[in-house]
């Protein structure tokens, strides 16, 4: 699993700036969406719900690009034993890690099909 997300994050760290871009574009139109909401009762614009699921998608790729860029590889038997410790140790957090980020994209699809739904 941590070389599956080793491996998208290295194709997507390219397109980090473009996410980075998108990203600010997208929190600076859902602030300017929300602003003049808070005095009215509605916030069901169908722009809105579309630019919050974007927003949820590119934080996700952003921290999946981020995190799993550069993880520790195993060593062999020439490092110290304290080495190999510390890199099986770092290895079980990004395990972790990964289950977590696995567990988020499948609550962000479902929160995707749920709100395309209600559009």
């Amino acid at each position: 699993m941590l070389i599956l997300f080793s491996k998208i994050a290295q194709q997507l760290h390219p397109y980090l700036r473009l996410v980075h871009l998108l990203l600010m574009v997208l929190i600076v139109f859902l602030i300017t969406q929300f602003i003049p909401a808070l005095k009215s009762e509605s916030i069901g614009d169908t722009h809105t719900v579309l630019s919050f699921l974007l927003c949820l998608w590119l934080l996700l790729v952003h921290t999946i690009t981020v995190v799993f860029n550069d993880f520790p590889d195993l060593t062999g038997e020439q490092a110290s034993r304290f080495k190999r410790y510390k890199i099986k140790l770092q290895r079980v957090g990004y395990y972790i890690l990964a289950l977590v980020f696995t567990l988020l994209t499948l609550v962000i699809t479902f929160l995707t099909f749920r709100l395309l739904n209600v559009l």
